[in-house]
């Protein structure tokens, strides 16, 4: 069992469960938690803060990041594919939805994007 979690406006100062991984800041990072030792498995730095949730299927998570949406390897957290919104008010405000193997999500600026996966 894993548990990830991503945390906006911190500063990673390491890994393994006595360090002290996640301090005020200015960045963000998805981290890969063992819930048994409480110990780092991996981190990912993400583009932006998130208020969403990320999305875990079949080996992957799927990160909204305020205009970006990635989607990482569970196992080793390598970004495997990303797409960036530029454009005016583009903000990826919530997880997610997966249906038939297309990603869908909403974004601020009134579009709803699909993915192939």
């Amino acid at each position: 069992t894993t548990v990830y979690q991503m945390m906006g406006m911190c500063t990673s100062t390491g890994n393994g469960p006595t360090s002290n991984y996640a301090t005020p800041g200015n960045d963000s990072f998805i981290f890969s938690i063992n819930p048994s030792t409480g110990g780092i498995n991996w981190k990912t730095p993400i583009p932006n803060q998130s208020v969403s949730t990320p999305v875990l299927l079949n080996g992957v998570l799927i990160v909204m990041s305020g205009n970006t949406m990635e989607i990482l390897r569970t196992s080793d957290g390598t970004v495997l594919k990303s797409f960036q919104e530029a454009g005016y008010q583009s903000l990826f405000d919530g997880s997610a939805a997966v249906a038939r193997g297309i990603i869908f999500s909403g974004n601020f600026n009134g579009h709803l994007y699909e993915f192939g996966f």
